[in-house]
């Protein structure tokens, strides 16, 4: 099935359209829980590259007439932002989305229903499953159908849309599923050593990641290294991960101390080499990847001879110069799941040795099933794996407790010029928006036009929401700042009517740190970091 880009936009254009009608409170049917499941996000569709305007100011920019066959879907796509989001956030997801076309490519089924077809096969139920870059959840959604154990789903996803509609998919979902519409290094720590089973299609490239826990840049230097540092936090000892991931992860020398850091807490269960074309038909792109399956060993003390194969590589030559390659790949040709090999280019122009897949794609199941088999039978600890899924009592959940989101204040139409010192670094949109929130009582208390919003807590799940905002305005009959907190969840319900000065905007602040964690959601804080914690 060849990749078409009209069908694609147009089922995620669908698919968006469904996410946010039920954001607003829309149920679902069948009808639109199975469109949902048609969003393939917009890698490989470089159209989105180009701006919101006419075609010709497209082709001023460069546009072909194959870009131009999908201007109508893309302004479609700008037009319903455009309705459902500020302006700000409108920009914030446009940039996401261009900087989502050469990294958001979704994995095929073929390759979640071979891997927990083995699971299955082997007994291995997992009850806690977490997918760090979830994309359309296809992890999840397969995992569901195969496990009738699992307990509970965590999905990271950084991109607004995708999340979006991850989100809505899992509410659809006979297991608990949470969403974290927000990067992996942001994810709460709370919820280090929890799963059994980490598993994604992991970002790939030289992009690097901050996170305080990771200062060292051989991890957090490139996020495809990150990501496996990060996903043993979150495993429980024993625990497995099963990553499809970029073949320069095992395949660069510049990696080898990622490697070493992964196999040095965690032993080595299977590695596939994957088709370059593998996620041809999801988005559009060739790409040499691997899947790696580990187990998580927080007891290790030394290498196996494979994985000391698997932390070194080799230098090889091929008609379009030389290149590296792992030592365990080229003494073990067997776990090659493509039925051609060649001499090519990878997707950067450099030298590589091209691993294809002829004909139906699928036809891989039977080679990537044995390979799997075959080191869950060899290496797979099952004591310790049966052992991580049992949570200790102090990682067992004691409040699920969950905040209902309630509907937030629209903007006003209206225009402030008025100086506050302090705060004036504020852009307009955000002084409107803190307008939006002073109601009559309050503007006989403080200037109006002076209001504004200087800090925000959200949830990771619903991100968009502003269930917290703290408002500095100035007093009616002084220069005096004061503050006010505002709620737009419905458990939060206690906040004073009352102006505040800065004594006792501390003693509130205290409360609600205290009060928020007694919910089950993870929280971000946006604003004047002095108030932060």
């Amino acid at each position: 099935m060849a990749y078409n880009i009209s069908e694609k936009l147009q089922d995620n254009i669908r698919a968006i359209r469904i996410a946010l009608n039920h954001q607003n409170g829309k149920e679902l049917g069948p009808d639109e829980v199975s469109n949902l499941k048609k969003f393939s996000g917009f890698g490989g569709i470089k159209a989105i590259l180009y701006p919101y305007g006419t075609q010709e100011e497209w082709s001023a920019n460069g546009a072909t007439k194959e870009d131009l066959k999908h201007h109508a879907d893309i302004m479609e796509l700008h037009d319903l932002l455009k309705e459902n989001y500020t302006e700000t956030q409108y920009r914030e997801i446009i940039s996401s989305l261009r900087n989502s076309v050469l990294t958001a490519f979704y994995t095929p089924q073929v390759v979640p229903e071979t891997l927990y077809t083995v699971m299955a096969a082997q007994n291995l139920q997992p009850k806690r499953l977490y997918e760090p870059s979830a994309g359309s959840g296809i992890f999840i959604s397969e995992a569901v159908k195969a496990f009738p154990e699992l307990e509970q789903i965590t999905a990271v996803e950084k991109d607004t849309l995708s999340g979006l509609v991850l989100s809505a998919i899992g509410g659809t979902l006979p297991v608990p599923a949470e969403t974290h519409i927000t990067g992996f290094e942001e994810t709460p720590v709370t919820e280090n050593s929890s799963y059994d089973l980490i598993v994604s299609n992991i970002p790939f490239g030289n992009f690097s990641v901050y996170d305080e826990a990771y200062p060292d840049k051989a991890l957090s230097g490139k996020i495809h290294n990150y990501f496996f540092a990060k996903g043993l936090d979150k495993l429980a000892d024993g625990g497995l991960m099963a990553y499809i991931t970029t073949d320069a992860f095992l395949n660069s020398p510049s990696n080898q101390k990622a490697r070493e850091y992964l196999f040095g807490k965690s032993d080595f269960i299977s590695l596939s080499v994957m088709p370059d074309n593998l996620m041809k038909d999801t988005g559009n792109t060739e790409a040499p990847n691997h899947l790696l399956i580990v187990q998580k060993n927080g007891t290790k003390e030394t290498l196996s001879e494979e994985e000391t194969l698997l932390v070194t590589t080799v230098s090889l030559e091929n008609e379009y110069g030389t290149y590296p390659s792992n030592s365990y790949i080229q003494q073990h040709r067997d776990i090659i799941t493509g039925n051609t090999l060649q001499p090519g280019k990878n997707q950067y122009g450099q030298a590589h040795e091209t691993v294809w897949q002829q004909g139906d794609l699928n036809d891989i199941r039977e080679k990537l099933g044995q390979t799997i088999t075959e080191g869950f039978n060899t290496r797979l600890n099952r004591e310790r794996y049966f052992q991580s899924q049992s949570l200790p009592k102090e990682k067992q959940e004691v409040d699920g407790r969950k905040l209902t989101y309630l509907p937030m204040p629209e903007n006003k139409a209206e225009t402030v010029s008025v100086q506050l010192g302090l705060f004036d670094t504020a852009p307009a949109e955000q002084i409107n928006r803190a307008i939006a929130y002073i109601n009559p009582l309050d503007a006989t208390v403080v200037r109006k036009e002076s209001a504004r919003l200087i800090s925000t807590i959200r949830t990771t799940d619903n991100p968009i929401h502003e269930s917290i905002v703290l408002l500095a305005a100035k007093q009616q009959k002084s220069n005096r700042y004061l503050y006010k907190l505002y709620s737009n969840v419905k458990e939060i319900d206690h906040f004073s009517a009352n102006w505040m000065d800065a004594r006792l905007l501390r003693h509130e602040l205290q409360n609600l740190s205290g009060e928020l964690q007694g919910f089950a959601h993870a929280f971000t804080y946006e604003g004047d970091q002095t108030l932060e914690g």
